[in-house]
């Protein structure tokens, strides 16, 4: 079968004929590249102002090895490419070529104004040719009294007014050519005046379009005539201007607008008056800028495509694009680019990666220039990495060998590239590499193994969207065919935990896990001690309750029913200082066998709910005198 060519036709080249018409040439591909019968060139070709744009530019078709191009704009720069065809399909384009036509007459001015300025004077106004076939040199105004010959005035290229003095009164017609070096062009449409000492204000301007490139200065004009001087007012999109340092009126009634912002587009009037009349003027301006983005979002995906979806800007029509720019890359790869023009709505990127990430966004572009890049969108192409097989689907083990079935190896929807193969005596602590280029497909045999024991096989699978590593355990036959018992401890091993359990073993699930069964089992456990720590006091003075009350019942009876000293001094508290608590006990008392703190426990009329005796630190005053627990309270 044929095959499109693989290479441009060689030797382009170009030639002007004239202001209308270029002949284009070039050498066919060369025959190894042809790749099938050359039925047809094709040449495609359009203004290189816009060449950037396709649907300004035409194709026309031969069998010949050159052809002429008619019906070309006047001195117009054009860009051209040829290709070769053949039942394959189009070939690859040759790189442009430029050539400019030639130079011609131009076209009339497109309009003239006559304007009173006095009793022997008028002013005459005129707009540029549309197409002025080549650069114009100069103009000419002819003037032309009744009955009389026309006379013409040389005006420099730069102006588009003349003021025709020293007139007598009467009616006078005027017209304008425009010349280039080839010639002077048709007369533009008579303008009839005359000369009058009233003069009522007039514009000798004209309503134009005004286009200007984002952040140049442009200027409106406002060539106002009259007397007495008119007054000038501007309105800039139905109200009075608003003068600025941006936005100001110059003296002679233009209007000056520095650094043009997209905002400034729009309409703008200028208005003159005074006692003998009023005239308006409207001018248009449009701002051309770096276009909007599109609005961009993924409408499908596939194995190997993604189809992008582009929504032109809501301000599209500020700044129309010209076409936009495709900008597209893999997750860690490089970015790529894709033209495509501007009224495309859908978009599919070809020949991408399966199961892969990639990042992308859009700009839009016109002859200013390229504008602010879309916001970026993830995508990934349909796909993923290589599910494990089951162990008895997958190794079919011999006494001195393994055989895997490749096959068995889903490949998760993107083609496997390649298999690494890799074992070890279950134990051992290196891999063996068998082999890092097995192709996918068919069996695998890994041989040289030892009967009777037990192997671990490790198997990394890759294709485009990544790898997966499996490990299996096995056990070679012996040499008669027979099966190897399980190794101590591998009762379990080889069953596949469920995936509830695999979830659960997870590293992001486990450790939250853990960490919250430890935190709350040393809250039982602070808890518990707080709650010991607090009962405590209360159990050590129930077990001495039953001691206490033998001690204190004694020595009420030696004190003769409680009407001992205590009673006389108003209590033992006010003499006594504090107490040591339990576990701070003083010395005994020689010739006693209970403490200080005893004592004063069961000799002092103090309840267990009023005691200090717990929380005291210093020692009773004189009871070291003492030797008897009696003579204790006896104080002198």
């Amino acid at each position: 079968a044929e095959g499109a060519p693989s290479a441009p036709p060689q030797d382009v080249l170009c030639t002007t004929l004239t202001a209308q018409t270029i002949r284009v040439s070039w050498i066919s591909p060369p025959l190894a590249s042809a790749n099938g019968l050359i039925k047809a060139y094709k040449v495609v070709y359009g203004p290189s102002e816009t060449w950037y744009d396709e649907k300004t530019k035409d194709t026309k078709i031969t069998a010949s090895s050159e052809t002429i191009l008619h019906g070309l704009k006047k001195y117009t720069n054009y860009s051209m490419e040829v290709l070769a065809t053949t039942n394959g399909g189009d070939g690859v384009r040759s790189a442009p070529i430029h050539c400019q036509t030639e130079q011609d007459v131009p076209e009339a001015p497109r309009a003239v104004k006559a304007l009173v300025m006095g009793a022997d004077s008028i002013l005459v106004s005129w707009r540029p040719p549309a197409q002025p076939n080549g650069v114009v040199t100069h103009y000419n105004v002819y003037t032309q009294a009744q009955n009389a010959e026309p006379h013409p005035n040389k005006v420099p290229a730069s102006q588009t007014s003349y003021s025709a003095t020293d007139l007598k009164p009467g009616r006078y017609d005027f017209w304008v050519t425009a010349s280039t070096i080839i010639g002077e062009g048709q007369p533009s449409a008579t303008a009839s005046c005359s000369p009058s000492d009233k003069v009522p204000a007039k514009i000798a301007s004209f309503d134009e379009s005004f286009t200007a490139t984002y952040k140049e200065d442009v200027k409106l004009p406002c060539l106002a005539v009259g007397v007495p001087p008119p007054n000038i007012l501007w309105k800039v999109k139905g109200q009075p201007l608003e003068a600025s340092e941006r936005v100001r009126q110059l003296p002679e009634g233009s209007l000056q607008i520095a650094g043009v912002a997209r905002e400034d587009a729009g309409e703008y009037s200028c208005h003159v008056d005074n006692q003998f009349g009023t005239d308006t003027v409207t001018h248009t301006l449009s701002v051309l800028a770096p276009p909007f983005p599109p609005q961009l979002s993924i409408a499908s995906s596939s194995v190997s495509s993604l189809t992008l979806r582009l929504k032109p800007s809501d301000n599209a029509d500020q700044s129309p694009a010209a076409g936009y720019t495709i900008h597209y890359k893999q997750e860690f790869g490089d970015w790529e680019t894709v033209q495509i023009p501007s009224n495309t709505d859908t978009y599919t990127l070809e020949n991408l990666f399966c199961g892969s990430r990639y990042q992308l966004y859009v700009t839009a572009y016109n002859s200013i220039g390229t504008g602010e890049a879309s916001d970026v969108v993830i995508a990934r192409t349909r796909g993923s990495k290589p599910p494990v097989p089951r162990a008895a689907d997958f190794i079919e083990v011999g006494s001195s060998s393994v055989t895997l079935h490749l096959k068995q190896w889903l490949d998760g929807g993107c083609p496997m590239s390649h298999f690494v193969v890799e074992n070890k005596k279950k134990g051992a602590a290196e891999w063996n590499q068998i082999s890092n280029a097995v192709k996918p497909g068919g069996n695998f045999v890994v041989l040289d193994l030892e009967p009777a024991t037990w192997y671990v096989l490790r198997i990394t699978a890759h294709n485009n969207a990544g790898f997966n590593v499996a490990e299996y355990e096995f056990a070679t036959l012996t040499m008669t065919g027979g099966t190897v018992a399980p190794l101590p401890g591998n009762a379990y091993e080889g069953k596949e935990l469920p995936p509830w359990v695999k979830a659960w073993l997870e590293p992001e699930v486990l450790v939250p896990i853990l960490a919250t069964i430890v935190v709350f089992i040393v809250g039982v456990v602070v808890i518990c001690l707080t709650l010991a720590r607090r009962n405590t006091p209360h159990r050590l003075r129930g077990q001495k309750d039953v001691y206490y009350d033998a001690v204190y019942n004694a020595s009420q009876a030696a004190l003769g029913g409680g009407n001992g000293t205590l009673d006389k001094r108003g209590g033992l508290r006010d003499e006594l200082g504090y107490i040591a608590p339990p576990n701070r006990k003083l010395p005994p008392v020689p010739g006693s066998n209970y403490n200080t703190c005893d004592r004063v426990k069961r000799q002092a009329v103090i309840s267990m709910e009023d005691e200090i005796c717990p929380y005291a630190t210093f020692h009773l005053l004189g009871f070291r005198e003492e030797m008897d627990p009696s003579k204790a309270l006896a104080f002198p």
